[in-house]
């Protein structure tokens, strides 16, 4: 570190605001800017509160210290702070290095944690001149936006995903023996629970298709002879695809872990707090285990899985329907079970296998790659903001 890195408060280089309520009536499905809460985007509207770039300090709560980036105009809640900095001082070089601070480590409060401006305006840190700032904002950022690239793409070939599958089985426009949308060239259906179906397609139940078991109940003061990667809830409820590398290391006894074991090709569903939320282990992992709020589903036959995954993620507002209880819902096995679904014919799902393998391989090595980039950005964040690396 150089002599012209200078120790700064934050209340010398930056201001801090707190965010304000937006009325619900200003919220906007199709709005123009993103609405900012303690945990990120929680929404859209047509107006504004900052307008230029800002670092989003989740202020109360259990997101409480979280951050976040807007590049854009946006409105920031009362649930959280907003921070804007002054000429002299890189917005996304702050944002960086608030990263390696446990801001959550400071908060008061008694019945929950808080952050206020005070707190923030004492925080200490090492400041070198604003070019330098400027460099090792770019080269992070350089991280950050090919994996937000990447998570736009996925983002896109789920839509098509989506969309190829509620043409084949929802629109039942699959194609024919001669390759012709079959409802549109006069397909011939019959009656069944679930309306008109495709001739020589089945009506079944969830559970006569596959076995459902809940997740592992464990401590987190446990511990045991075997390592573990464990699936929770916060992990479906980011994305679909398990990425072992997200995944929380536990060590549980490998007699009480046995039973839990994933395999390539279990769904996952959430029973409590997200009721519904879907996920999908494509993973040869041997380690990969599942908490108790999550039903693991695994199917008789493979073909139908990524079948049952769409149908799975399309019927999620009526599990949340099925689902028991007030405070904290929940779906259990039992309603799971009694769950009906069509079940092409093997011809069909072969022919849509074929088409939407290649779409979810290419999300998941998306996934794995915004794996490796962050591991590479988070090793070199601390040694960049502490001067330990210069780029000059």
């Amino acid at each position: 570190m150089g002599s012209e890195w200078k120790k700064v408060k934050l209340e010398q280089i930056a201001v801090f605001k707190n965010g304000k309520k937006i009325d619900e009536n200003e919220r906007k499905a199709n709005g123009k800017y993103y609405i900012y809460g303690s945990n990120g985007i929680i929404g859209k509207t047509d107006k504004f509160l900052v307008s230029n770039d800002c670092i989003i300090i989740g202020r109360v709560g259990a997101y409480c210290g979280s951050l976040q980036y807007s590049k854009d105009p946006s409105w920031v809640t009362d649930n959280a702070i907003f921070c804007l900095t002054n000429k002299d001082t890189d917005l996304k070089f702050l944002f960086y290095v608030l990263k390696t601070i446990p801001i959550r480590d400071m908060a008061g409060g008694s019945a929950q944690p808080l952050i206020n401006q005070e707190i923030l305006n004492n925080i200490t840190i090492t400041c070198p001149p604003l070019t330098e700032q400027q460099k090792i904002a770019s080269i992070l950022s350089t991280f950050d936006d090919k994996i937000e690239l990447n998570n736009e793409m996925n983002k896109t070939l789920e839509e098509i995903a989506q969309a190829i599958f509620k043409h084949w089985f929802i629109d039942f426009e699959f194609p024919n023996e001669n390759g012709e949308p079959y409802k549109s060239s006069g397909g011939e259906f019959v009656d069944s629970e679930l309306g008109p179906i495709p001739k020589e397609w089945e009506v079944k139940k969830l559970g006569e298709i596959g076995q459902f078991k809940n997740g592992i109940n464990y401590g987190r003061e446990e511990s045991g002879d075997s390592e573990y990667k464990i699936v929770n809830v916060r992990d479906l409820v980011t994305t679909d695809y398990i990425v072992p590398s997200r995944l929380d290391t536990i060590n549980i006894d490998k007699r009480k872990a046995n039973q839990y074991l994933l395999k390539e090709g279990d769904l996952l569903i959430v029973r409590s707090a997200n009721p519904g939320e879907i996920g999908i282990n494509m993973n040869s992992d041997s380690n990969l285990i599942y908490s108790s709020f999550i039903i693991r589903f695994r199917l008789y036959d493979k073909l139908q899985l990524f079948y049952l995954y769409f149908s799975l993620k399309n019927i999620k507002q009526k599990l949340e329907i099925y689902s028991n209880g007030t405070t904290l819902k929940n779906i259990n096995q039992q309603i799971l079970k009694e769950v009906k679904v069509m079940i092409p014919t093997k011809n069909i799902l072969q022919k849509f296998n074929v088409i939407i393998s290649p779409i979810i391989e290419k999300i998941i090595a998306s996934n794995e790659q915004n794996e490796k980039l962050a591991k590479i950005r988070d090793t070199l964040l601390p040694k960049l903001i502490s001067g330990e690396i210069r780029v000059m």
